[in-house]
């Protein structure tokens, strides 16, 4: 069996498309995952499977869940391996961030076009920065995400992908959850 953590992009943001995160475990389990378990009501959602693409693992999910709650759900998949990949080859020391500063990461659906790529680099801001390697963008905000150009939504815009952001904070709880097996 594999761990995989599922991105949950737009769901019970600004009182829109909720779900309960007890309905979103069932439903993970009647898919025939295990050991499901889900991380604050953004849409983390945490599971063991037998190995599969993470591809074609997305598009099943994508499908259930539009089944079963009515809407359409975008879902990024990462391996636990992924995961911590994500951290390690963070480019930002996060142990000298300063009260102020907040740290996060975008996971992207699929890499950039080049073209994409150069207009988000194109963009210049005097307070925060960011960072790309492949599928996965790194902004670090110095006056907090709410203040940031780089918003999901800009750096959707940009990159024209698919997109769903997770703070560091819970970027590390997620991994730990992960740790103890889905």
């Amino acid at each position: 069996m594999a761990v995989y953590i599922a991105l949950l992009r737009g769901i019970n943001v600004g009182g829109h498309k909720k779900v309960k995160m007890d309905n979103l475990r069932e439903i993970f389990t009647s898919m025939g995952f295990e050991n499901v378990k889900t991380y604050i009501q953004s849409g983390n959602v945490i599971f063991e499977a037998e190995y599969q693409d993470a591809r074609e693992l997305t598009g099943r999910i994508e499908v259930e869940l539009e089944g079963a709650l009515g809407f359409a759900v975008p879902v990024i998949v990462k391996t636990a391996e992924e995961w911590q990949a994500v951290m390690e080859k963070c480019p930002f020391d996060v142990d000298a961030l300063r009260e102020d500063e907040k740290l996060h990461v975008s996971f992207l659906a699929e890499e950039p076009s080049r073209e994409g790529i150069q207009k988000l680099k194109e963009t210049e801001s005097d307070i925060d920065e960011f960072k790309l390697q492949g599928t996965t963008a790194y902004v670090l905000c110095r006056q907090g995400y709410k203040k940031t150009v780089f918003s999901n939504t800009f750096l959707e815009k940009k990159l024209k992908v698919a997109a769903t952001t997770r703070n560091w904070n819970s970027i590390m709880k997620i991994a730990e959850i992960g740790k103890d097996g889905g």
